[in-house]
């Protein structure tokens, strides 16, 4: 990993950005990844126009994952649902600003699905069904 871009995760990882339970969320969600023991909630409030109100996570996880969820929700503020939604992990990869190798690919992801899930989630709460849109590690 370029040195450039292993500070900029590190950062984030020592400070990251949006961390604690959002105490009126309209959607959370929990994953975890049994391989390593990584564990993301993802709380999320939507603002009634259909975008991102306000987002958090919480939860135990490797610098990779942590970063990475605090680098999603700083994205994921104020963007539409349908945005996010189709949302891929090419997106996750951008915003890490690196290559991963395999073992590190699904910490990066945990965070995305954990939102994906989240508002999928409100979807279900307002009676849509929920497509089949995230895998199990």
């Amino acid at each position: 990993m370029d040195e450039l871009y292993r500070e900029h995760i590190l950062e984030h990882y020592r400070h990251p950005h949006n961390k604690g339970v959002l105490p009126r969320a309209d959607a959370t969600a929990r994953v975890a990844n049994p391989v390593c023991g990584d564990k993301v909630e993802m709380y999320v409030s939507f603002d009634g126009k259909g975008n991102v109100g306000d987002i958090s996570f919480d939860g135990e996880s490797c610098a990779v994952s942590t970063a990475s969820a605090s680098l999603l929700t700083d994205c994921a503020k104020g963007k539409a649902i349908q945005t996010l939604k189709v949302m891929t992990p090419g997106d996750v990869y951008t915003l890490l600003g690196t290559t991963l190798n395999p073992a590190r690919t699904a910490c990066a992801l945990l965070p995305y699905r954990a939102m994906l899930d989240a508002l999928h989630e409100n979807e279900k709460e307002k009676g849509k069904a929920r497509p089949s849109v995230t895998k199990p590690l």
